[in-house]
């Protein structure tokens, strides 16, 4: 239900955006093959060309969902222009113009252009016909032949009820670089202990696997990384299911996490055999760092089983429980990323926020969950 479509040798020599909208006049749609490159951010994309003048790829996209029950909008274009640099606009229909999502200046490799909306959705929405609407559009050049390239196209709506299973299973599509964990944190307040376990692969594409696991008992930590090779590593796109050596995560259905493995390094030697049941709705932070998505899964749980430790069991019954999720490729890590996150299942309660700041743009999320609203 969505359309792509292409214009050539606009001419114009400035960096505007297209003087009508949101329909552009003039655009070719997108052939049956075009389509298919732009399915899937990986090494295919739709690409265009012109000796002279600008170029210009329009995306309309249906919104099911009515602008005022949205709570976040993400908006991403990945790919990049020869010899100039790309825009991205949002048409604005209460201003009745075109917004200028952010520009890429790489020249010779994809880069995403992306924004996460969280207050004046319903601007970018047509809520009559539903409709939503983006254009690239390269810098102009009168010396230099232009190629757009198109690898990839996104709207997403970021609401709880949205995310499934399938968010919080495997998402590497054959990026050049891409890292995905899946953490948890747990406390067990009677006696007094906080630990954390990570399910890491790293640069998937010839890379390793991590698990990485600390623990803080009163005023002992104790800290334990073990490497693997990617032959090692196995992971469902389906539903949250990792193995990395003998250590399993697997979802048994929509709230339910349960994680077993072990860990030894000369120091200290940890194993687990733990479930969570969430009490809480997924956040979806949407994305974090650039390329980095960031889904809170779990924000609260209770966790049931056992957590030994050097030969000394802890039984995990009745304590909180957390798990998020990150995924994508470089930049890995933005300059600066707090988070915190705290829950009271007894009390229906959650709370997860963060903030991002990436060179020249930044954000700020913050979700709380207090009985059935959030």
């Amino acid at each position: 239900s969505h359309k792509a479509s292409h214009q050539l040798k606009i001419k114009d020599l400035n960096d505007r955006p297209p003087k009508t909208g949101p329909i552009v006049e003039d655009v070719i749609e997108f052939t049956t093959n075009e389509y298919s490159k732009i399915y899937n951010k990986d090494g295919n994309q739709a690409v265009t060309s012109s000796s002279v003048g600008k170029q210009l790829h329009h995306f309309e996209f249906k919104i099911d969902e009515k602008s005022s029950d949205i709570k976040s909008l993400h908006v991403k274009w990945f790919g990049h222009t020869s010899n100039t640099h790309t825009n991205l606009y949002i048409w604005n229909f209460k201003n009745n113009e075109w917004d200028l999502v952010g520009i890429n200046r790489f020249t010779h490799d994809d880069e995403i252009i992306s924004k996460t909306y969280i207050s004046g959705i319903s601007d970018y929405i047509d809520d009559n016909e539903g409709k939503l609407y983006l254009v690239s559009i390269t810098r102009a050049s009168s010396i230099l032949k232009q190629r757009l390239y198109t690898n990839y196209v996104q709207v997403k709506v970021g609401n709880p009820d949205t995310v499934t299973l399938k968010d919080n299973a495997y998402h590497y599509n054959n990026e050049r670089y891409f890292v995905e964990w899946w953490f948890f944190d747990f406390i067990n307040e009677s006696q007094d202990i906080h630990f954390f376990i990570t399910y890491h692969v790293i640069n998937a594409k010839n890379g390793g696997a991590t698990i990485d696991v600390g623990m803080f008992e009163k005023d002992k930590i104790y800290e334990v990384r073990v490497n693997y090779p990617l032959s090692d590593f196995s992971a469902s796109y389906e539903k949250p299911y990792v193995k990395i050596g003998d250590c399993i995560l697997d979802a048994l259905d929509e709230d339910t996490i349960i994680i077993t493995g072990g860990a030894e390094n000369k120091k200290n030697r940890v194993d687990w055999n733990l479930t969570l049941i969430r009490t809480a709705p997924p956040y979806d932070f949407v994305e974090s760092a650039g390329e980095m998505q960031y889904l809170c899964y779990i924000p609260g749980a209770w966790v049931q089983g056992t957590i030994e430790c050097n030969g000394v069991t802890y039984t995990m019954d009745n304590s909180y429980g957390y798990q998020d999720h990150n995924w994508g490729g470089g930049p890995f890590l933005p300059a600066r990323w707090a988070w915190a996150v705290t829950c009271k299942p007894e009390h229906k309660f959650a709370l997860a926020m963060e903030k991002v700041e990436h060179f020249n743009w930044h954000t700020r999320a913050l979700y709380v969950t207090v009985g059935e609203n959030t």
